[in-house]
């Protein structure tokens, strides 16, 4: 019964390694992509004149994304935390 339960309990923690390795991606993906439109923001933004009203709204829009990524650096963080501890879960297993 042992054997059973250790199994079961392995299973388990892999499949929470995988959904979280999974979310791990796709955060450092959505990363990438807010990194490359936050590029192309500041390189809209060279060739405005400064007092040019769009300036303000691609900075605010700069802003907005900066943020969302502060977000995304937090759920990032979080989700590797979890991650080892689920490793560390599964090596007492062994």
């Amino acid at each position: 019964m042992g054997i059973v339960t250790q199994t079961v309990g392995q299973q388990k923690y892999i499949g929470m390694q995988k959904d979280l390795e999974y979310k791990i991606d796709l955060i450092k993906e959505a990363k990438l992509n807010l990194t490359m439109s936050m590029t192309e923001l500041v390189n809209v933004g060279t060739d405005l004149d400064p007092s040019n009203p769009m300036v303000k709204q691609l900075q605010a829009r700069k802003e907005k994304l900066h943020q969302l990524e502060k977000k995304l650096d937090m759920q990032l963080q979080m989700y590797e935390t979890q991650l080892q501890i689920v490793q560390q879960n599964m090596s007492s297993l062994r």
